[in-house]
């Protein structure tokens, strides 16, 4: 089991999906509140 793991932490392919995910989600994330806050200006 500890030796699973330890192949997937060294697996440099499992890491840059990781961190692809991330980025994704906190480039959606930005863009929302980006646009949130250009309709509430835009609204005021």
């Amino acid at each position: 089991m500890m030796h699973k793991l330890h192949i997937l932490i060294n697996n440099d392919e499992f890491i840059k999906k990781l961190k692809n995910n991330i980025y994704r989600k906190l480039i959606i994330l930005l863009k929302t509140i980006w646009y949130s806050l250009v309709i509430n200006i835009l609204g005021a």
